[in-house]
């Protein structure tokens, strides 16, 4: 499984960039209010927006990714390392977004690394 690290990550940042693509292009609907006659406006603020349209794109990557790394790597092995993806979502809202990060977040940031850690190692 440790030659597949790389590919898992791969798929890991992809699916934080796109996580991050489609947060910063949901702002655009942000103040529209969730109701059925607003529904075309949502959507047609939804699909004009190139951020969107790009954290889309990150996930269509990451599928093709995901399947070479399903070819060659255990499932049970592979899909919990890509927890890591809340690691660094988290980071990324706190650092970019300014989002807050208490001290429980925190501590599920520290057992989601302790056990990525204990999986990465199980496959050695």
């Amino acid at each position: 499984m440790m030659r597949w690290l790389p590919w898992i990550f791969l798929g890991v940042l992809l699916n934080t960039g796109a996580q991050l693509f489609l947060k910063h292009g949901s702002k655009s609907i942000q103040g529209v209010p969730l109701t059925c006659t607003n529904a075309a406006t949502i959507v047609g603020e939804v699909g004009r927006n190139p951020l969107i349209w790009g954290g889309l794109a990150l996930y269509v990557l990451s599928v093709f990714n995901w399947i070479i790394v399903l070819s060659r790597v255990d499932v049970s092995a592979a899909y919990p390392l890509m927890s890591l993806g809340y690691v660094l979502t988290a980071a990324w809202g706190w650092w970019v977004l300014g989002e807050g990060v208490d001290g429980w977040r925190i501590f599920g940031i520290l057992l989601i690394c302790s056990g990525t850690l204990c999986i990465a190692r199980s496959g050695a």
